[in-house]
């Protein structure tokens, strides 16, 4: 069963809440996990492939006896280590043989795990990689983005996992904003796991895949985007998942009680039959809690600014953004909630790290280079891994899912857009790692 709720937060702003229940019928079915790993040289460094084959182990002993792993690894080329297997006795050497070696070839291992993928479909696939792409005649963001589009059409979740600062971020995180699906920068080994077991109950937790909803014609999504239907994902067993629909201006302004729209939210439940639901306007949501999701969706635009005038070389621009937008959040009436309160914090330190005058944050990150002695020049290039995290945490902010890190090496503050189920096994993961040798 699937909840949805919907109210206005004002005569132009209209939310839909998504709560799913647990369906036995889905949960039980046996699953399919694809895993596309970077073997490349640089992996070797930090233990970033060692941490990872930790993780695999992991998931492996924690993942029912019915689901299948595939995995293909990538370096100059791209080999099949594991094809569908479920046997942890057979997966557990596999992952084991794993080296690290050779260039970053991401084309021949997206066509080998397409390949894999089409023999029997998969319910999500994760992408870990460290790297630029170095090899193979696709290289670009643009060309890999296309190849991972054409080569999964049936928009199964990619989540996408950066170890260390080096990784293609546009690249990962238009992956992942793409499918709806997870991106996380990986900057400590420890989040492997949680990330992983977030992503393993996700699957376990699932009531329905490509879920949708269709937006009215006098809407159009809070988010900026265009579309007639708006893109959800999989549907996961409490989860929340909020949309946020703008009225087109019109010469006349409306008004709630004008027209009540009609939205139909529509997605592929366990058997494969597609589902709609009509939904009612029932206006029995908070409007506290609309609050807080405008104010997510708003620092989602907010950090895709950001990030671009930091990248084009235009750091006092981004401090401008960073510092007017903390006003905004400070006079909001959802300021005092937990999500905005974790916004607040992000901006807070992306002002710090951008400031001139601040000097470079903590010890470096296990999985990346040391940052550079003495203090940072007036407007220096930000150190990779506050374009990571800040990369990480718009992927976050926009698909709900993942985790809402701190922008500071070490910070422990995160908020997570995960089930119970998930948390669960981000703890139990993490700790399991923390024991393992």
């Amino acid at each position: 069963m699937v909840s949805v709720t919907s109210s206005f937060f004002d005569a132009h702003l209209l939310a839909v809440r998504i709560v799913p229940s647990a369906n036995p019928a889905f949960s039980t079915l046996p699953k399919h996990i694809g895993f596309l790993v970077d073997t490349s040289g640089s992996m070797s460094e930090y233990d970033r492939l060692i941490s990872v084959k930790r993780t695999l182990d992991l998931l492996i002993q924690a993942k029912p006896a019915a689901y299948r792993i595939t995995i293909v690894r990538f370096a100059a080329s791209a080999q099949l280590v594991a094809d569908a297997e479920q046997d942890p006795a057979i997966l557990h050497p596999l992952v084991s043989s794993l080296v690290a070696d050779g260039g970053t070839n991401l084309e021949a291992g997206i066509l080998l795990l397409r390949e894999a993928e089409r023999r029997r479909p998969m319910d999500a696939v994760v992408l870990l990689t460290d790297g630029d792409v170095t090899c193979g005649s696709v290289t670009t963001t643009t060309g890999l983005r296309s190849l991972f589009q054409s080569s999964f059409p049936r928009k199964i979740p990619i989540h996408t996992i950066g170890c260390g600062e080096g990784y293609n971020r546009a690249l990962l995180k238009s992956i992942a904003e793409l499918t709806r699906s997870l991106h996380m920068y990986a900057d400590v080994a420890e989040a492997l796991p949680a990330v992983v077991g977030d992503i393993l109950a996700g699957v376990q937790s699932e009531v329905g895949t490509a879920a949708s909803l269709l937006i009215p014609p006098s809407y159009r999504c809070f988010e900026g985007t265009d579309e007639s239907e708006y893109t959800i994902g999989t549907l996961i067993a409490e989860k929340e998942q909020w949309i946020l629909l703008q009225a087109i201006a019109t010469t006349t302004p409306a008004t709630a009680t004008d027209e009540i729209p009609t939205l139909v939210l529509r997605y592929t439940g366990s058997d494969g039959e597609l589902i709609s639901h009509t939904i009612p306007v029932t206006n029995d949501l908070r409007r506290i809690d609309i609050a807080v999701q405008r104010d997510r969706i708003l620092s989602t635009q907010a950090m895709k600014q950001i990030y671009e005038a930091i990248e084009g070389g235009r750091p006092e621009e981004a401090l401008t953004i960073c510092k007017t937008f903390l006003t905004t959040l400070d006079a909001s009436e959802a300021t005092d909630e937990s999500l905005v309160i974790c916004i607040k914090a992000q901006f807070a330190e992306l002002i710090e790290q951008l400031n001139p005058t601040a000097p470079p944050f903590g010890p470096p990150p296990p999985f990346g280079p040391p940052p550079p002695f003495g203090r940072q020049a007036a407007f220096s290039p930000p150190p990779p891994a506050l374009l990571s995290r800040l990369a990480s945490n718009t992927v976050a902010l926009t698909t709900q899912r993942g985790f809402v890190s701190r922008m500071a090496s070490g910070g422990s503050d995160t908020h997570s857009f995960s089930s119970p189920s998930q948390r669960v096994a981000q703890r139990d993961m993490t700790d399991s790692y923390a024991e393992s040798p």
